[in-house]
């Protein structure tokens, strides 16, 4: 019997070094071990759930903190009288957030009561009498750990207060937790290449208003400079600083919670943290902060949408004359083509084109030298693939028996897109034809040139020849 209890007070002692140690997972495990031993006397037995409920605590989480409550509670079943138990599951509820569980702060001051009825005047029963402050169900609710620590390290930075110097205060007081904590938020953050967390923290409401700057001209510079949407993202890094301050004063607490702490050291009165209140420049600033947020992202999403809308307005209007050609008039298969054009678009406010230009106005349409169709309208849809299947549609219907060259053109003065081809087809005796298809949100069009009017050699021929004949055709309304 001695020496399972020898085992189990090892268990504890070597599971609180690793608390103490910081290494919570580890300090768990050997707890929960320690617990599974049959036969350990009750007080050695209630510790090891003290620690394991500790252990969960300090992982300053909330699934943890749920879990840190059901050990405390599952240790009170099986030793409902043990003074450390209670003491420790009473500063539980008193550190929780009363808004997201009201229930701990009640059953803080139930626990309190039955240690006060156990052992008056002992000093798990003042510790826990002095964490509460005296405070009722009906009491106001404390400041939460997170927001006493931010307020206690901006008014020590702020005075200039040398960690060292905290640290030194600590030790003479053992039982206050808040000077615990600040102590081992100013050593970490007065480590190298931490200016801007201590920045953060000495000026909250400021920094928080210049990187809520930044964030909204990263969102105000994608539609300003026509940027991919995905840039906005970007403004997600200005949450980056906030988060690894987050952890680091995280950590803080944790060390702070797993300090070693005598027996007897009672938690001083004016070490307990009163309710925090914002002052009203503080709520003005974090008003202002969230508006330029809010208000950059919705004006960039607004901005970006009536981009997307937007499209070049044009006019068509065909010359008579073109580089010496004449055009073909009064010449159905034209008006047919344009006729198609415009069925399989199948929208209002698109207008076909279909023209043509030869050296002898006499010629039949299928032997013309340039060949000129498309629409103008409301395409503000439009894309490069969009082009890119438009080209694949002409190949496909040209046949397999054509050989094709095929690249990507510049577009010219009118932008957009433009794809270029060479086709050799195979039952017109070696004949050529040089095809271009442009396509912008306000217009498409494909030009077909054959005979003297191409050749096939001359790339940049072909592609002067679309672009000045798109910019003679359609005039920017």
């Amino acid at each position: 019997m001695q020496g399972e209890s020898t085992e189990v007070m090892s268990a504890r002692a070597k599971a609180e070094a690793l608390l103490r140690a910081g290494r919570l997972s580890e300090a768990r495990r050997v707890a929960r071990e320690g617990l599974s031993e049959d036969g350990p006397d009750a007080g050695q037995h209630a510790g090891l759930y003290v620690v394991l409920g500790r252990a969960h605590a300090a992982e300053d989480a909330d699934d943890h903190d749920d879990r840190a409550e059901a050990v405390f509670r599952e240790g009170l079943d099986s030793f409902p009288d043990d003074l450390d138990l209670l003491s420790e599951y009473a500063q539980f509820c008193l550190q929780s957030d009363g808004f997201e569980h009201p229930g701990r702060p009640r059953r803080a001051v139930e626990l309190v009561a039955r240690l006060q009825e156990l052992a008056p005047g002992s000093a798990q029963a003042v510790r826990a009498a002095q964490a509460s402050g005296g405070r009722g169900v009906s009491g106001p609710k404390p400041a939460s750990r997170a927001r006493v620590q931010r307020q206690d390290a901006r008014l020590a930075l702020r005075a200039g207060e040398p960690a060292a110097q905290v640290y030194e205060r600590a030790a003479e007081r053992p039982g206050d937790d808040r000077l615990a904590v600040l102590a081992e938020t100013l050593t970490a953050l007065e480590r190298p290449r931490r200016g801007l967390m201590r920045t953060l923290v000495r000026a909250p409401f400021g920094s928080a208003l210049v990187l809520a700057a930044v964030q909204a001209a990263v969102f105000l510079s994608v539609p300003a400079f026509r940027l991919p949407w995905w840039v906005s993202c970007g403004a997600l890094l200005t949450a980056v600083p906030h988060r690894v301050l987050s952890g680091v004063l995280r950590g803080a607490r944790k060390r702070a919670d797993v300090r070693e702490l005598p027996a007897d050291a009672p938690v001083l009165t004016d070490a307990v943290a009163p309710s925090v209140s914002y002052t009203r420049r503080e709520k003005a600033l974090t008003a202002l902060v969230l508006v330029v947020s809010l208000s950059a992202a919705a004006g960039s999403v607004m901005w970006q949408y009536a981009q997307y809308l937007e499209y070049p307005r044009y006019t068509a209007s065909a010359p008579s004359h073109f580089r010496g050609m004449n055009e073909v008039v009064d010449a159905p298969i034209l008006d047919s083509l344009a006729a198609v054009l415009g069925q399989n678009m199948g929208r209002s406010g698109i207008e076909p084109f279909a023209h043509a230009y030869v050296d002898d106005p006499d010629t039949e349409v299928p032997g013309a030298a340039i060949v000129l169709f498309g629409m103008y309208g409301d395409m503000h849809e439009m894309s490069s693939k969009d082009v890119d299947s438009f080209r694949s549609a002409m190949r496909q219907g040209l046949g397999d028996n054509a050989d094709f060259e095929e690249w990507d053109a510049d577009p010219g003065a009118y932008g957009g897109w433009m794809r270029c081809m060479t086709v050799d087809l195979a039952y017109t005796n070696g004949e050529s034809k040089g095809i271009c298809t442009w396509g912008d949100k306000g217009s498409y069009g494909t030009v077909m040139s054959v005979g003297s009017s191409f050749d096939k050699d001359d790339r940049k021929g072909v592609e002067d020849l679309t672009r000045s004949l798109r910019q003679t055709v359609l005039d920017p309304a």
